[in-house]
Order: C-alpha cells, then sequence, then structure tokens
C-alpha cells in the first residue's frame, strides 16, 4: 500500500514539474548527440564528404550549450503544444537545429558567424510560431465521405499498378537500400509531364486513404492500399516513399499519447539502442540512417551552403519558384549538384532546406527576416486542415514534411512533395469518426 501511495506522489511531482524536467531533458538529448558524434560519427566517418572532424574548443563548445539552455525553455513550450504546426516544429528542433549546435561545438572550426545567423534563425522560427494565431477551418458537413474515399482509392491504386505496369513490368520489391539500378532505370522513363506530377502525388494519397482504412478498420482494404503503395515505391526506389508508409504504419498501431510530450526521452532511448549495436555488433545501421544521415549530413550540407554562398552570388530562388516564372537562373548545374561537388562529392546531390535554402537565395540578413515567417505560415497550413485530427494521424506527416522541410525548399515541399495537397485531404478527412462511419 505504501508502495502505491509512493508511486502516485512520484507521478504527482512529475506532472507538477513536467516542464522543468523537459527542459532537463532537451539538455541531456544534447549531451547525447554529443557523446555519439565524438564516439562514433567522428571517428567513424570523419574521411567521409562530410568531414565529421572532432576538435573540443572550450569557448565554441560552452557556447553551443549555452545556446541550447536559453532556447530550451521554448522548446518545451511547443511541445506541449498539441497544434499540428507545433508538432512539425518540435520535431525540425529535435531533428535538425539541436543537432547543429551539436555540429557546432564538436567540430570547434565551423565559423562563429554561420553558428550566430543559425542562432538568429532559429530564434525567429520560434517567435513566429508562439506568436502567430493558430487558425482553423470549419469542416465541411460530412457527406458521401466513405464514397469519395472509395473513389479515391480506386482511382489511386489503378494509376498507379498502370505505371508500374507501363514502365516496370508491374516491379515488386521490398530492398530500400540498393536501389540504384532502380533509380537508374527511373531515369530513363520517358513520363508525360502530367503522369510525372500524379506520380509524386501518389504517396500521401495512399498514405490519407490507408489511414481512413485503417481507423474504419477494413484491414483488407488497408493490406491492398499497402501492396499498391508497395509497387509505388518500386517504381523509382524512392527511400522517403518507402520510409512514409512505414512510419504511418509504425505511429498508427504503437503511438501513445505521453510520447510526443517525451520527445527527447524517445530519442535518448534510440541513441542507448545505437550505441549498443555499435558495441555489441559492431556494426552502425541504425546510428548511420538515423542520426548521422538525418541529423548531421543536412547540417553538415547547410554549413557548405554558407560557405559556398559566402564567395558567390545567392540564387534568389531562380533556381526553384521563380524559375516557373522565366527567371534565369546563374548557376549552369543544379544548385544541391553544384554544392555537393563543392565539397568533393561527386556521386550525389547536397539537397538541403531551411538554412541552406535561405543561404542559397537570399542575404542573410534579409532571409532571417523572411524565411522563418514563410516557414510558419506554411506550417500553418496544416493547422487549418488538421486541427482536432487524432495524433497518429497528423504525426506521421508533421514527421515526413520536417524532414522534407529539412532537405528541401520550402516551395517543392508545398508542391512537388504533396503538402498542399496533403492539407486538402486531412481538411477532407472525417475528424469526428462516429459522424463518418456509416456515410
Amino acid at each position: 500500500m505504501l508502495d502505491v501511495k509512493l508511486g502516485i506522489q512520484a507521478l504527482n511531482n512529475l506532472k507538477k514539474h513536467s516542464f522543468s524536467f523537459q527542459i532537463l531533458c532537451v539538455f541531456l538529448y544534447r549531451v547525447c548527440l554529443d557523446a555519439l558524434y565524438i564516439g562514433i560519427i567522428s571517428p567513424v566517418y570523419r574521411y567521409s564528404y562530410s568531414g565529421f572532424y572532432t576538435r573540443l574548443l572550450v569557448l565554441p563548445y560552452l557556447i553551443s550549450i549555452l545556446a541550447v539552455l536559453i532556447l530550451a525553455p521554448f522548446i518545451a513550450e511547443i511541445n506541449t503544444r498539441r497544434t499540428p504546426s507545433s508538432m512539425l516544429v518540435t520535431i525540425l528542433q529535435y531533428l535538425y537545429f539541436i543537432p547543429l549546435t551539436s555540429f557546432y561545438g564538436c567540430i570547434g572550426t565551423v565559423s562563429p558567424t554561420f553558428f550566430v545567423i543559425a542562432m538568429a534563425y532559429w530564434t525567429a522560427l520560434l517567435a513566429w510560431q508562439l506568436c502567430l494565431p493558430t487558425l482553423s477551418l470549419r469542416q465541411l458537413p460530412i457527406r458521401h465521405v466513405r464514397q469519395f474515399f472509395w473513389g479515391l482509392t480506386i482511382l489511386a491504386s489503378v494509376f498507379t499498378l498502370a505505371v508500374s505496369w507501363r514502365y516496370t513490368g508491374l516491379r515488386f520489391t521490398l530492398d530500400f537500400i540498393n536501389v540504384y539500378e532502380i533509380r537508374a532505370d527511373a531515369a530513363e522513363y520517358d513520363m508525360p509531364t502530367v503522369v510525372k506530377y500524379l506520380l509524386n502525388a501518389m504517396p500521401m494519397i495512399l498514405v490519407v486513404v490507408l489511414l481512413y482504412w485503417l481507423e474504419h478498420r477494413k484491414r483488407l482494404m488497408a493490406m491492398i492500399v499497402s501492396v499498391v503503395y508497395l509497387f509505388l515505391f518500386s517504381i523509382a526506389g524512392d527511400k522517403s516513399c518507402f520510409f512514409m508508409l512505414f512510419l504511418a504504419l509504425g505511429i498508427y498501431y504503437l503511438y501513445r499519447p505521453w510520447m510526443f510530450r517525451w520527445l527527447p526521452i524517445l530519442l535518448i532511448g534510440v541513441a542507448v539502442i545505437e550505441v549498443l549495436e555499435h558495441l555489441a555488433l559492431g556494426t552502425n545501421w541504425i546510428l548511420s540512417l538515423f542520426t548521422r544521415r538525418m541529423m548531421y549530413v543536412p547540417v553538415a550540407h547547410s554549413e557548405a551552403y554558407y560557405r559556398f554562398f559566402s564567395v558567390n552570388p545567392v540564387d534568389l530562388f531562380c533556381s526553384g519558384i521563380m524559375g516557373k516564372l522565366s527567371f534565369q537562373t546563374g548557376y549552369i548545374k543544379d544548385i544541391p549538384r553544384t554544392i555537393a561537388e563543392f565539397i568533393g562529392e561527386y556521386s550525389m546531390n547536397a539537397n538541403n532546406g531551411l538554412l541552406g535554402d535561405m543561404f542559397a537565395n537570399l542575404p542573410p540578413l534579409l532571409g532571417i527576416l523572411i524565411m522563418p515567417l514563410i516557414l510558419v505560415i506554411s506550417f500553418r497550413l496544416l493547422d487549418l486542415a488538421a486541427v482536432g485530427q487524432k495524433d497518429k494521424i497528423v504525426i506521421p506527416f508533421a514527421v515526413y514534411f520536417a524532414i522534407t522541410f529539412i532537405n528541401s525548399s520550402w516551395s517543392t515541399t508545398l508542391l512537388s512533395h504533396g503538402m498542399l495537397l496533403t492539407c486538402i485531404l486531412l481538411y477532407l478527412y472525417p475528424r469526428d469518426e462516429k459522424r463518418s462511419i456509416g456515410t
């Protein structure tokens, strides 16, 4: 009986001091990142194109720690808000901005100007996210929702299988590691432009209808949609496409309400698993795919964009959205290809969003004022469409689009990666399950 009372008292104390504990968790997460970088990433990958060297200098390291401690209360505050945009911003902080402070602190020789610009950009993003009002649209009267999703499922499935049959002979693969042969084949497809655009939209459409059928306990339909989705992945071998399917399924079945609030604890748990894999098996699969590739590589690319555009003219979006209006870029090759060659990587592109997108297109002083505002307005589109949806429906898209914003320009994420389309579909997605079942 005493043990039960002590347990209840401990739980009440945790709830009472949860905000302070979250701030502590942010700091502990940063320390875990430093340990992973110094202990595994730098020794194993220091000779890669990203140059993950370690030179611990007291002043840069302490400054990087201080930056995290100053912003930790704002990180924790946004983490307590349950709007879709707040979830997306929270994920950005843990996957990009906090690793950026670790990158600066552990390498030691990164330009202080780059770090100051990055911290100003991060602060502006947090300020806009906290200050701009959250808006939501009143959902249209729910009529014929099931018929709509039946039709969407049939059309998306028929289109995907038809494209797969036409260009790949209905190729089917689950190998998401060795996809380069598939990508080489995809580069030779002579698809009409409209087919390319529709194919780019299919991952988001199929994931939305998959979640719809799972919510309505139509497991056979969900299985059929999942198989069609794997045919979609097999067309071009896009790893992000493959990742999205299992992200949606994993969150749908495993997510619990407490998890997002304690996201840093979960990420620390992943770090522990990465260390155990390294020590017990001598491999680094999880660390390479997750911490190195998803966190430190984009940050390294951002720093490379800063160095390149410090001595070369900015593009003013001429390679992106302004190029659609007939403005000409001054660069012969795509900017991601140009940056990749700048850092000595000739077999891949150095795609980057957030800071890289700003350095490539605007002077930093102007970019710090404009780009965070553009991003937060883009994030608010999710609020307009999905406020009131269940967390396990929204979070897969928040994670996916956070990763695409890290690795792509904001306009590419909205258009090519399907964020605008997803917002439309989530707006049509029923929020009241009792009303939607049977419509």
